[in-house]
């Protein structure tokens, strides 16, 4: 008895997946934005320090002052003994 059904074949079903495509990263990219960051970082740093130098030059007469009361109040303290 000879039957007219169709016979399966081999399939490779790799050829239905969807395939994932990587961008290619161009390392020179990366690294000029690893340097762009780095810059920045140090930039913010140093103008902080900056800013912390200026704070204690403008402060410098007040904290003087404070201290030398401080001492006159001690001072003062210790000659009552």
């Amino acid at each position: 008895m000879k039957t007219n059904l169709i016979k399966p074949k081999l399939v490779d079903h790799r050829i239905f997946e969807k395939k994932v495509v990587f961008k290619k990263i161009n390392p020179i990219e990366i690294y000029e934005k690893k340097i762009f960051y780095l810059n920045l970082i140090m930039l913010l740093i140093i103008i902080i320090g900056i800013l912390f130098l200026y704070y204690r030059y403008e402060n410098k007469e007040n904290e003087q002052k404070k201290i030398e009361q401080k001492i006159k109040d001690l001072h003062k303290e210790m000659e009552k003994y």
